[in-house]
């Protein structure tokens, strides 16, 4: 390679733009709203609500806001090609493609509904195909879903003399501001050579976007002698919606964050002599746009590419030979597990199976030293059904029923009274399964009425992504199994603030700080080899057999801040 620079093509295409009204509906938030009743009323889920709008994952609902609310598009079913099988409990998608003798991956592929919903409840019906073959998806079947189409922009290369306020006046805004809509990057950043978005023969006034007849197909690199790392972000920047400040819009500075994160990381791998291309799409969070994406990818061959951001997106490239480049940066989605895919989220199972062996670790050593340390005794509380369930069986499982107690009822919760009667003659590791914040907080309003001596043990979406308060962690002296914390001690989150503050003139946000660790640990790994790494905010570590980031570690909440445990 020998070239001691890295070369950065920055171009921003937009492929087929337009929402697919059949997938979304708007919804104004108002009194009395939650994300269950939303779900029934739409024929949605509230993972996939949590999804589309990933901001509500950290607090409440607001009262005016408005919500995009995902809904499944209708099919028609070919029931002669199919065999219905109705779940039964405790039936998880292993165990029915065992009996039918088919891949996970089938299994899902025939049911999208798992798509936001991995875990099974008893009396779903699911469609096994009766030829495993029938509609599985081969190579090149993406291309072929709509006919392809050009971007809807021009690239304009700045030349010697050009400015931003010229280039403003030349192509008609009236407004600089509508130029860096456009182009957000010529504020910080200008040189010769750099590639601008021009829209072409355009009503500046109504802000329409039409097809000139000579523009480029495909994406736009700048050449550079030896070999060039192919980096490339397909994300929803939702483009058109952003300049056109659509209720859509909110959800562009998300990618655009992520999307700024990345090219930091890229920035520090410049002592790696690897010259890196770098392209964006437009994925719109639409099937379509993507597939045209897809098609496009196939001639770049990147090496990475990061996104798409939503689960639905990201499944479009599971059977594609590209799969093993797709890095899905966001989604909990479970059924990405069982793709090529790199899945940066730890599945919720993870953090289940670290409880369980830290807390066999530690009977096998109380049992071979009792000094070690004072029994405890295993609390299970959780709901009998979905995805608690699921949860509660494999933390009981194998365990003698000295080594438990197990309290699990109704959606009534009316068993969570129990906890307040329990004894202080044992010592308990308290793990709640459900994730419901009203749900954890009765089970601890219980036990605290108790004289119990119980330590809580959270799992990171179970207390981070459900908008508890500190001050819950400070009473509970809880301690969390999680891989995205950020430690504002670390040198390294102090360096990566200030550089990325000189660069972007602003501060770094969750989704900047995503776009940074994930691009950052790909770029090592791609360059230097590095199978590990404790970012900013998310740590990686992935399972030698697949693509599943299985990186967690404890924190204990300390003094008003999270404590890193041995």
């Amino acid at each position: 390679m020998g070239i001691k620079r890295i070369i950065i093509a920055i171009t921003f295409l937009s492929m087929s733009f337009g929402a697919n009204a059949q997938s979304e509906v708007e919804h104004t938030i108002v009194q009395g709203n939650t994300l269950f009743e939303l779900a029934k009323e739409y024929g949605s889920t509230v993972e996939a609500i949590y999804e589309a709008n990933p901001h509500i994952g950290v607090r409440s609902l607001v009262i005016g806001e408005t919500l995009l609310i995902p809904i499944p598009e209708k099919e028609s079913i070919d029931s002669s090609k199919y065999t219905f099988h109705t779940v039964r409990s405790f039936e998880s998608v292993f165990a029915i493609s065992n009996k039918y003798e088919l891949k996970d991956s089938t299994i899902y592929w025939h049911n999208p509904v798992l798509d936001n919903s991995p875990l099974l409840r008893a009396g779903q019906v699911l469609r096994i195909p009766k030829d495993p073959d029938f509609w599985r998806p081969k190579s090149g079947e993406f291309d072929m879903m709509v006919p392809q189409k050009k971007p809807h922009y021009s690239i304009y290369v700045v030349k010697p003399g050009d400015t931003p306020k010229s280039l403003s006046k030349a192509w008609g805004f009236s407004l600089i501001d509508e130029f860096y809509a456009l182009n957000p990057d010529a504020r910080d950043d200008w040189w010769v050579g750099m590639h601008l978005v021009r829209p072409v023969n355009v009503d500046v006034a109504k802000r329409t976007f039409n097809i000139s007849d000579n523009e480029q197909d495909g994406p736009v690199l700048i050449s550079s002698p030896g070999d060039t790392l192919k980096v490339v972000a397909a994300l929803p920047f939702f483009l058109q919606d952003y300049v056109h400040q659509s209720s859509k819009a909110s959800r562009s500075a998300m990618a655009f964050s992520f999307r700024q994160g990345i090219e930091f990381a890229i920035e520090e791998v410049r002592s790696s002599e690897v010259p890196i291309s770098f392209l964006s799409y437009d994925t719109y969070n639409n099937k379509d746009s993507l597939s045209s994406i897809i098609s496009t990818l196939e001639q770049v061959q990147p090496d990475v590419v990061f996104g798409p951001m939503y689960s639905s997106r990201v499944l479009q490239f599971k059977s594609h030979p590209l799969a093993s480049k797709v890095v899905s940066p966001l989604s909990k989605n479970s059924a990405l597990n069982s793709t090529p895919v790199w899945n940066s989220i730890v599945d919720e199972q993870v953090f289940v199976k670290a409880i369980k062996s830290d807390f066999l670790e530690r009977e096998t050593r109380h049992a071979m030293d009792s000094s070690f340390s004072k029994r405890t005794k295993l609390l299970v509380v959780g709901l009998n059904s979905g995805a608690s369930k699921v949860k509660t069986n494999f933390l009981v499982e194998g365990l003698d029923p000295k080594q438990y107690l197990l309290i699990e009822g109704d959606a009534s919760w009316t068993q969570n009274e129990s906890l307040g009667e329990l004894d202080s003659v044992a010592r308990y590791e308290l793990v709640i399964t459900d994730n419901d914040p009203a749900f954890v907080l009765d089970v601890l309003r219980n036990l605290r009425a108790g004289i119990a001596k119980y330590h809580w043990l959270a799992l990171e979406y179970q207390a981070f992504d459900n908008g508890l308060v500190s001050t819950v962690f400070q009473r509970e002296q809880v301690t969390v199994y999680t891989s995205a914390h950020i430690d504002y001690d670390q040198a390294l989150t102090q360096e990566f603030v200030a550089g990325f503050r000189a660069k972007f003139s602003r501060e770094p946000d969750r989704w900047a700080i995503e776009g940074y660790d994930n691009a950052m640990f790909h770029l090592l790994r791609l360059t230097q080899g590095q199978q590990q790494y404790r970012g900013i905010k998310k740590g990686y570590h992935y399972e030698s057999a697949s693509q599943r980031n299985t990186f967690v570690e404890r924190r204990s909440y300390e003094g008003l801040r999270w404590v890193l445990q041995p």
